[in-house]
């Protein structure tokens, strides 16, 4: 009758362990993707930038 009862408390605490460190990492993966997204843009507007600088110093 023990092994019953002691049963659900098993499995919410084995659902509520496993389900804790999914939120954190996945909000990490989200800042990981916006900061290189973000670095990402920034190389395109420095190469605009660049070629910008090259053409005026040709002109």
């Amino acid at each position: 009758m023990k092994k019953y009862f002691l049963l659900p408390l098993l499995f919410f605490l084995l659902n509520s362990c496993t389900k804790e460190p999914i939120i954190p990492s996945a909000k990490e993966e989200m800042a990981k993707q916006i900061i290189n997204e973000n670095i990402h843009h920034a190389n395109i507007a420095k190469r605009e930038y660049m070629t910008l600088q090259k053409k005026r110093i040709n002109e």
